[in-house]
């Protein structure tokens, strides 16, 4: 169960502990994600979020008709254009996933995480990866290397 939330003081403060990690919205063309720069509250039930970079991701079927996994594809403007401002009915702190929730006026679900959450891309020039999929890697080679380690002791 979720405690909605409309006090902009309070967003503000949970806004701050967000920045460097990144925003993610869904819309009918596609997921948008980008680093988060930085956070504004401009009025009551209105904010600003400014980014680093921002990349949009579609979804693609294949012959069969099964999705394909999402292809991140990175907007090209200048930096300086890249913020959405974002009028909001409520919010809620998801603390179980370490992330905010925010339902905007038009009906937009916008989620803001934490640096290093596992759901996070990493950007490689234009490339993105999944943050879990690097430490995925990460896992399996230590596990690897364990391995071998106890296979030469024994």
């Amino acid at each position: 169960m979720h405690l909605y939330r409309i006090s902009q003081s309070l967003l503000e403060k949970g806004l701050n502990l967000l920045i460097g990690g990144q925003f993610q919205m869904k819309t009918r063309e596609g997921v948008f994600r980008g680093e988060i720069k930085e956070c504004m509250a401009l009025s009551n039930r209105r904010i600003k979020i400014s980014f680093n970079w921002l990349c949009v991701g579609y979804v693609f079927f294949d012959n069969s008709g099964l999705p394909k996994p999402r292809k991140w594809v990175l907007l090209k403007d200048p930096p300086g254009l890249h913020h959405v401002d974002l009028e909001w009915r409520y919010f809620y702190f998801q603390t179980d996933e370490n992330r905010v929730k925010i339902k905007g006026q038009l009906g937009e679900i916008c989620h803001l995480f934490r640096k290093g959450n596992h759901t996070n891309l990493v950007r490689c020039g234009d490339e993105f990866v999944a943050y879990a999929k690097i430490h995925q890697l990460e896992f399996w080679q230590a596990i690897i290397a364990i391995l071998l380690k106890n296979k030469n002791c024994g």
